[in-house]
């Protein structure tokens, strides 16, 4: 699974207003993971891949 964030999961966000996680994609293959990864970094936003 794939997550973007716009916060960082320790910290509130400045105003007390409720924050909303995307999830891009469910993928098996780890590879193809970090591929669709750099792509969203590419289009300027952070995320990160969670392994389940």
């Amino acid at each position: 699974m794939i997550v973007l964030k716009y916060s960082s999961p320790t910290k509130k966000p400045p105003d007390e207003k409720t924050l909303y996680r995307v999830q891009v994609g469910a993928i098996s293959n780890k590879t193809n993971a970090e591929a669709l990864l750099k792509k969203v970094k590419t289009a300027g936003l952070d995320g990160y891949v969670k392994f389940e």
